[in-house]
């Protein structure tokens, strides 16, 4: 009696873990939405015109990972105010 309780249960286990990995598999992947830094919300915030030449190189590194420019830590001061004023 015991061994078939102890092989019903191995059976249950098994199932149970085939389930939840179905499941998991069939989930989507949610992404984080960007989302504004100053305001929290989701929606981008209004461009603003800034004379990228007059900031600094911290500040312009901020705003260039903030827009997701690529290799924005390898740039020098004159490259990051090129791609900033492309965008």
């Amino acid at each position: 009696m015991k061994l078939i309780f102890f092989l019903a249960l191995a059976i249950l286990e098994v199932v149970a873990l085939a389930f939840w990995s179905l499941l998991i598999a069939l989930t989507p992947t949610v992404k984080a939405l960007p989302r504004n830094r100053i305001t929290g919300d989701l929606k981008p915030s209004k461009s603003v015109s800034v004379d990228c030449s007059k900031l600094t190189i911290r500040q312009l590194r901020a705003m260039a990972r903030g827009t997701g420019i690529k290799g924005w830590e390898k740039l020098r001061k004159a490259e990051l105010v090129s791609a900033l004023s492309t965008i």
